[in-house]
């Protein structure tokens, strides 16, 4: 990968480092993750405002549809995986 794009068009399209014929759901969810700590680590307040700029109608539906299921699931008891950098409150 070189560009934004193939970074891009790599995770639109990512099924399994494993076996391409069976989705990791776990795994893009570690990947999701990763991205959820940069943010929080990286991203000012403000900049929030602009998130739904980048987010299709149905993008914004199904990360509203994640945030409900992940408010009805038991805590999880995972460790942070935050850089411990000054950005977003958790």
């Amino acid at each position: 990968m070189k560009t934004f794009e193939d970074l891009e068009a790599m995770l639109r399209e990512w099924v399994s480092f494993a076996d391409p014929h069976v989705y990791d759901a776990g795994g893009i969810a570690a990947l999701f993750a990763a991205c959820l700590d940069n943010m929080r680590s990286h991203m000012l307040e403000a900049e929030l405002e602009d998130i739904g700029a980048y987010l299709t109608a149905e993008q914004t539906a199904f990360v509203l549809k994640l945030a409900t299921m992940l408010r009805r699931a038991p805590s999880s008891d995972q460790p942070d995986r935050a850089t411990g950098r000054e950005g977003i409150p958790g």
